[in-house]
């Protein structure tokens, strides 16, 4: 139809705005499922395996320390200090919402400003009048 008016199609601010709310649609999906993903378990320090390494990289240890390091990588000895203090770090922001009900709340409000907020059963932006009293019509 808009070519038989003159007007290109792929230059038609529609098709415009349909690839910029595509884009953005794409991005979030990223987002969603991004948040979805699990997380790595490499990524977690394993202190008993580091202990052994640590054991086994130093030759010089004393029979006290050699047993130390023995008792930490069995899990019984007392633990290194850096460790226990990421395990038990709490978040930095823990009030701050998740990504999936910050983009939930978006796309509601988003719904809300494009297609209104009524009650005439009506989707979209155009809606009927509200009617007052004064306004009846007669019949």
């Amino acid at each position: 139809r808009l070519r038989c008016k003159g007007i290109n199609p792929d230059e038609h601010p529609v098709k415009l705005e349909f690839e910029r709310l595509s884009l953005y649609q794409e991005k979030l999906q990223r987002l969603m499922d991004l948040n979805k993903a699990p997380l790595r378990p490499s990524a977690r320090i394993n202190p008993q395996a580091a202990t052994r390494f640590i054991e086994h990289s130093l030759p010089d240890l004393t029979p006290e320390q050699r047993k130390n390091m023995i008792e930490i990588s069995k899990g019984d000895g007392p633990r290194i200090k850096c460790v226990e203090r990421i395990v038990h770090k709490k978040r930095k922001y823990p009030e701050q919402q998740s990504v999936r009900t910050a983009t939930q709340e978006f796309l509601e409000k988003a719904a809300r400003e494009l297609l209104g907020e009524n009650q005439s059963g009506f989707k979209g932006p155009l809606q009927l009048p509200e009617v007052d009293g004064e306004d009846v019509p007669m019949s």
